[in-house]
């Protein structure tokens, strides 16, 4: 028996024991194959018989096809949407269409629900009018679900708005609007949600004026316009529009939100405001460029002095009426607004009179319309007399200059130069009130800082120009001057007399006391207070051109703080500024002494007749900082180098006796502390050579012209290979095979050695791991450091090497000299300790040269002494050599450290070492050293057996 209820499916108190069974469906395969990402399911009401299409199992997250369909789904329905949904189908049941559209929760296998749009269709009821037999389709909408969800928590944001909003997601669909935005349309909300901008919008406008912006809105272009479009509700409206992008390509959130707010009000109450200022009459102008047609308004016509029904509306009649340029410059306009090359123009026409309309100057403005599509639609504009407002321009033309200008004191004086107005900054400024200066000449302003001529050639100018402006001086009411920014503008009749004056000026105490301080931070040092170098490239060739007349000598002295990097910056800053107050002491009046650099100074001796006075100076300087100084409760007892040059011998200008100067410092500075040198030729040649061999050395890493000789070292008492030292070879593209005694100084002395060292670290490595990876050798490769890489951080750079290389740290040996490791020891002992924590072999290079002290000796975590090639040159002939070999060799074993020897060439020193006990020996007698093929050759002739 049949019943209007619906089926048990949705009835929690159905019968469990219900079973499907297997009938046929009678739906083609090609139907099911059409329902791609949806459920199409088929459904007997009377036995509740339910079966679903395969993307059940996608849906509800199944591992396979429930055997029945019908409980599985009746289960799974959330408590919350269950009363919604059987309702739903008691509505389906009793309409006559049989049509079912619902959206409810479903829980899959994983726990979390799904929301999901079930929609069918009854396709047969029984006699009585039950329903039997069902088709339908089960969506998932979740990700719909998701994005509106997500709207909807910003939606109370926007629904109160004036401005219309809306979303509009990736298919140009309307996912959410609000009350502003759908009343343009005389629209509900709900009536414009879901459906299609270019249903709600307009075919025509939509591809016209919104299809591209809102293409490049969904590829993530942010887009503001302004323009005029027609609403059904509200009809022509200027509106301001946005398009901002929301979400990524595929995500639920993708789309654009556009927000329109309605400019209109005040873009009306500007036009008011414009028209207004001037006559009520204005005649109207439209050209359409589609049909080719021009219109024009009855007060164009009566402007014109033209009867509608006598003259079509033609601009020929207009130019007719015009002075043959003014008719040429309109046809002009009109040409390139047409051709939208001119977006708005406007012009002011002198009209011929006739018996109907007397002589009158018309304004006319005009514009032109575009779509993206057509291009120039139209131009229309307005004409306007404005005849009898002409008269008051000027009036309003003085007002507006007056009020735009009123941050700056202004006055308004006549043809006469007598005041007529002055603004509140004028007398804010001057101190005088207004009532009493007006009327009064303009010279009551003038300062004494200025004479008589000076005020005549600006007025002369402001009339001839017509205009002045510049710098002067002005005096306020307590007769204190202080410095204007001032300008005068002669404002002319049509005729060419002067009507009025219009001045402007502001205070510029500030800025001038800005400027003094920037020149003060400019040109001199903030440390010492000394010039700096700026200043003394100003001064110095005007002193040269003082001495030139007086034909007497001037002395350039370059002055350097020996050994100044050896203290902290906290004693260094006070210690130049001591220093600089010592050798400012007993400088003559023309005499300049400049800070030039960190630890550089520069003093220009002036009236020197003979080079030895210059000499003299320099001694007594040096003398004078000897004298010990106090700086932090430490005494220091500073020494410097000086360089001199002599004008003329040395240079007739200012930089190349600076150049000279600072050649002479570099030579003083090679032979030692407190040293004093004179330039010389030879000098130019050697600072020049510098120059030259720094500029080239700071490009040679760039341009790869490094590259690195390997020289192997060997076991004497086995003749096993135990290492290979990294030498650093430069291949100069003009000047051939560089020494490294040569350029080495330089990268040092500039700095350049850290960069070097640290490509010389990564190519070792890679090189010695290269070895490896051949099956060559695995011995270790021996790198020299030098002060400079300590100070820059030297374990950051060896990791590095380490890390990009892969050689292990076991394979890798620093040496240091030992004038290195004794100048700076307790901190070469700390960052040695932190080497040699990593693994790596540590070695003392040109043992014997310095001044080791034994008691740092044995501190060190070194694993090798290398005796200096010095020692091994004569250790055959020489006594003292054998003497100090065979005592390093001893040192070394005794404080179980390996001896290597450098620079063995014959095979006398070869057999003395071996028989004193030598460990390894390095030098021509067994390699010179190699580059990495020749290298190669020689790794497998040794395992190989061969002669070398």
């Amino acid at each position: 028996m049949h019943t209007d209820s619906p089926p048990a499916l949705w009835d929690e108190d159905a019968d469990d024991d219900a079973q499907a069974s297997n009938w046929p469906l009678g739906l083609a395969q090609a139907d099911w194959q059409r329902a791609v990402g949806d459920v199409l399911f088929e459904c007997w009401l009377p036995t509740r018989q339910l079966r679903c299409s395969a993307q059940l199992r996608t849906l509800l997250e199944l591992s396979a096809l429930p055997s029945d369909p019908w409980e599985a789904l009746r289960e799974r329905v959330h408590p919350e949407d269950r009363a919604g949904l059987r309702h739903a189908l008691d509505t389906c049941w009793r309409s006559k269409t049989g049509r079912l559209r619902h959206e409810y929760r479903l829980r899959t296998d994983q726990g979390h629900y799904r929301w999901v749009l079930i929609r069918g269709l009854l396709i047969e009821r029984d006699a009585h009018g039950v329903p039997q037999h069902m088709l339908g389709v089960l969506s998932d909408i979740s990700a719909r679900k998701q994005t509106e969800a997500m709207l909807q928590r910003h939606e109370h944001l926007v629904a109160s708005s004036s401005d219309a909003m809306s979303f509009i997601d990736a298919n140009l669909v309307i996912v959410l609007a609000n009350q502003a935005m759908s009343s343009r349309f005389g629209l509900r909300p709900e009536q414009v949600v879901v459906r299609s901008i270019a249903e709600v919008f307009g075919q025509t406008l939509f591809v016209e004026s919104m299809r591209d912006g809102l293409q490049r809105a969904l590829a993530g272009e942010a887009l503001h316009f302004q323009r005029w479009m027609v609403y059904p509700a509200q009809g022509r409206r200027y509106v301001d529009v946005r398009y901002d992008p929301c979400g990524q390509p595929g995500d639920p959130s993708h789309g654009v939100v556009i927000t329109v707010r309605d400019m209109t009000d005040s873009a009306r109450q500007s036009l008011l405001m414009a028209q207004t200022q001037r006559a009520a009459q204005v005649g109207g102008w439209e050209i359409d460029s589609l049909r080719h047609e021009v219109f024009w308004t009855e007060e164009m016509f009566a402007l014109l002095g033209l009867a509608r029904d006598q003259q079509a509306p033609s601009f020929d009649a207009l130019q007719a009426r015009l002075p043959a340029q003014q008719a040429e410059q309109l046809s002009r306009q009109l040409q390139a607004a047409m051709a939208g090359t001119l977006s708005e123009f406007e012009l002011e026409l002198d009209l011929a009179g006739n018996t109907r309309v007397p002589d009158r100057v018309l304004y006319l403005q005009g514009r032109s319309e575009h779509s993206a599509r057509r291009g120039v639609v139209r131009v229309f504009g307005s004409i306007q007399d404005v005849t009898a407002s002409k008269a008051a321009q000027d009036q309003l033309r003085l007002a507006a200059t007056v009020f735009e200008c009123s941050r700056e004191g202004v006055f308004i004086a006549d043809a006469k130069r007598r005041l007529v107005a002055v603004n509140p900054a004028f007398c804010r400024m001057t101190g005088l009130r207004a009532d009493s200066v007006l009327g009064q000449p303009v010279r009551c302003l003038t300062s004494p800082h200025h004479d008589e001529a000076f005020y005549q050639q600006l007025w002369r100018t402001a009339e001839q120009e017509g205009g002045w402006h510049g710098e002067l001086w002005g005096v306020n009411s307590q007769g204190e001057n202080y410095p204007q920014w001032a300008s005068l503008t002669t404002v002319r009749e049509t005729d060419g007399h002067i009507s009025y004056y219009i001045g402007m000026f502001a205070d510029i105490s500030a800025r001038k006391e800005a400027e003094a301080r920037v020149h003060q931070l400019v040109h001199f040092d903030s440390l010492t207070d000394l010039p700096n170098r700026v200043l003394l490239q100003q001064c110095l060739p005007d002193m040269l051109n003082g001495h030139r007349y007086t034909h007497r000598g001037l002395g350039v002295l370059f002055i350097d703080l020996d050994r100044f990097k050896n203290i902290n910056d906290t004693l260094g800053h006070q210690l130049l500024r001591q220093v600089a107050a010592r050798l400012h002491t007993g400088l003559g009046r023309e005499d300049l002494l400049c800070r030039y650099g960190s630890d550089e100074f520069v003093l220009v001796l002036t009236g020197i007749d003979q080079p030895t006075e210059l000499a003299r100076r320099a001694a007594l300087i040096q003398d004078a900082l000897l004298q010990p100084l106090w700086v932090a409760g430490t005494e220091l007892a500073p020494t410097v180098s000086i360089g001199i040059s002599v004008f003329p011998q040395d240079g007739g200008n200012a930089d190349t006796l600076l150049q000279h100067a600072d050649a002479a410092l570099y030579h003083a500075k090679s032979q030692g502390r407190n040293n004093v040198q004179f330039f010389t030729e030879a000098l130019n040649l050697r600072a020049s050579e510098f120059l030259q061999l720094e500029h080239s050395l700071r490009r040679a890493l760039s341009r790869h012209e490094f590259c690195l000789h390997y020289q192997p070292q060997i076991n004497m008492a086995t003749g096993q290979l135990v290492g290979m030292e990294a030498l650093i070879r430069w291949q100069h593209p003009t000047l051939g095979l560089v020494a490294p005694s040569k350029f080495i100084p330089v990268a040092e002395d500039t700095g350049m050695i850290v960069a070097i060292g640290e490509w010389v670290m990564l190519e070792a490595c890679q090189e010695a791991q290269r070895w490896q990876r051949e099956g060559l050798t695995d011995v270790p490769v021996a790198v020299n450091l030098s002060a400079h890489q300590f100070r820059a951080g030297v374990k950051d750079c060896v990791s590095r090497a380490l890390a990009l290389s892969g050689l292990p740290p076991q394979r890798l040996e620093l040496e240091v000299t030992e004038s290195l490791v004794m100048g700076e020891a307790d901190q070469v002992i700390a960052s040695l300790r932190e080497l040699k924590e990593m693994g790596l072999i540590l070695s003392i290079d040109d043992f014997g040269t310095g001044y080791s002290s034994l008691s740092y000796l044995k501190r060190f975590p070194i694993d090798r002494l290398k005796i200096d090639r010095s020692f091994v040159c004569d250790i055959a002939r020489n006594q003292d050599d054998a003497a100090i070999t065979t005592a390093i060799i001893h040192l070394g074993h005794n404080l179980r450290l390996e001896v290597v020897a450098e620079g063995v060439e014959t095979p006398e020193q070869w057999q003395f070492l071996r028989q004193h006990g030598c460990d390894h020996v390095q030098g021509y007698w067994i390699s010179k050293p190699l580059d990495s093929a020749a290298l190669t050759v020689f790794l497998r002739n040794w395992r190989q057996g061969l002669p070398l």
